[in-house]
């Protein structure tokens, strides 16, 4: 039986609370030890200074250089919330994430939608509201949970645009939001000429072109800003930093105590990541003396680790920093929930990266497979932490619904193919059996 249209958005506003719930519940109860450690103290000193200061930097020292050591989008937003929740802005933060964690739930089935059946969409939407990898994000000074939630509406909004009527402005706003997306995470600012690349026989010359333009103002407003003004340090630093560290096969040096952090017992550290000359030259030298190890690990091994389950520099499985009473940890139902999504880790990354591969065939897959294989390749070369995978696993739901979806329209294709000479060969009760 066909279900109603009321009925559907009854299931999905379902999946949507239950995603909610759970959110909320998690940053309601957690609590992250030593929460602005590391990157989130980065990003906590960024906004600390455009508060203070006025000045996009990472610097302590008053009055700080600007910089452009990481990207302003989640900095400017930390710096909003700090001014308006005072001493209160790190809970505020915690708890903004969540709604806005949870609106990825409804932009990924309304994404799934647009390409699949009501079931492959609503099962892209269930993946997503439960998974512990997007619910843990929302408890981090960290740019992931916001990434996933700009990214996926961007490419929702890029689908539209595709199927409307008057595509131009549509794709102008994809695009601008795109554009927004790269400020908070760079890496994701090569993608709007990678969309435009690959769609533009499709969507016409006019509409690629209003997707780049509109992403090139934010991206363009901020490279001007760098290129106008001295820096203290710049993201291509960064850059270098996470190619030396990605670069020891298996995340290994020379002992197990510093397995995942090689570079903290390599003597070449901290020249190698600090030096394009050196870099080149302490690569390609280890790279001469096992060349097959090092072919391996990056064709093969990098894109696997970014494709698995654990967090690489993190405390096991979903989390990056340490945390207590976490519900994943004390509530039986939802330790059973996290073994269960953590058991089907392989299976769903096949489906995705199938879905990946369909995306050849089937142009209205390709906006999300770009994403992903780019970030593939990109990370690869880098740091191969599934963190950095954490903004797209919305985008691989939906190809791996997909994948499944076309996989059954195959089989009943083949089943109905398999039965029509037989129908055609079994004579009808009344008719004559035919003589011989």
């Amino acid at each position: 039986m066909t279900m109603k249209a009321s009925e559907r958005a009854v299931l999905v506003g379902i999946v949507v609370v239950a995603g909610l719930a759970l959110r909320c519940g998690y940053v309601a109860t957690v609590e992250v030890v030593d929460p602005l450690r590391t990157d989130a103290g980065q990003y906590a000193q960024y906004a600390d200074n455009l508060l203070h200061h006025g000045t996009f930097s990472l610097q302590q020292q008053v009055p700080p250089q600007p910089d452009s050591f990481r990207s302003p989008g989640y900095p400017v937003l930390l710096a909003l919330v700090r001014w308006l929740m005072a001493d209160d802005w790190l809970r505020a933060l915690c708890w903004l994430q969540a709604v806005l964690g949870t609106a990825i739930v409804p932009l990924t089935f309304a994404l799934a939608r647009r390409l699949l059946p009501f079931g492959a969409a609503l099962a892209a939407a269930v993946y997503v509201a439960f998974s512990p990898h997007l619910v843990v994000a929302n408890g981090y000074v960290l740019t992931e949970s916001v990434s996933a939630v700009v990214l996926t509406g961007a490419l929702l909004l890029l689908l539209r645009a595709a199927g409307s009527a008057r595509p131009a402005r549509l794709f102008a706003v994809a695009g601008a939001v795109l554009g927004v997306a790269a400020l908070i995470n760079e890496a994701m600012a090569p993608l709007p000429l990678l969309l435009a690349w690959s769609g533009w026989r499709q969507w016409g010359g006019r509409p690629a072109l209003a997707l780049v333009l509109a992403a090139a103002v934010p991206i363009g407003a901020w490279s001007l800003r760098n290129a106008t003004q001295p820096l203290a340090r710049s993201g291509g630093e960064r850059v270098l930093v996470s190619l030396s560290h990605g670069s020891y096969p298996g995340m290994f040096f020379a002992t197990e105590q510093y397995r995942y952090y090689p570079y903290r017992e390599d003597p070449e550290q901290p020249a190698f990541g600090a030096s394009w000359p050196r870099f080149r030259a302490v690569l390609a030298q280890r790279m001469a003396e096992r060349p097959w190890r090092y072919l391996g690990w990056y064709l093969f091994e990098k894109p696997v680790w970014l494709w698995s389950w654990t967090i690489l520099q993190g405390t096991g499985d979903a989390y990056v920093y340490p945390v207590r009473h976490s519900p994943f940890e004390t509530q039986p139902a939802l330790s059973c929930l996290r073994d269960l999504y953590r058991g089907l880790q392989l299976p769903f990354a096949l489906l995705a990266a199938f879905g990946c591969l369909l995306a050849w065939w089937h142009a209205q897959l390709r906006p999300l497979a770009i994403p992903l294989a780019f970030s593939t390749a990109l990370y690869s070369l880098l740091l191969p932490d599934p963190r950095y995978f954490v903004p797209l696993r919305p985008l691989q739901a939906v190809l791996a619904a997909g994948a499944v979806a076309l996989l059954c329209q195959w089989l009943r294709a083949r089943h109905a193919a398999a039965m029509a000479p037989a129908a055609t060969a079994v004579p009808a009760q009344h008719d004559p059996v035919p003589s011989g």
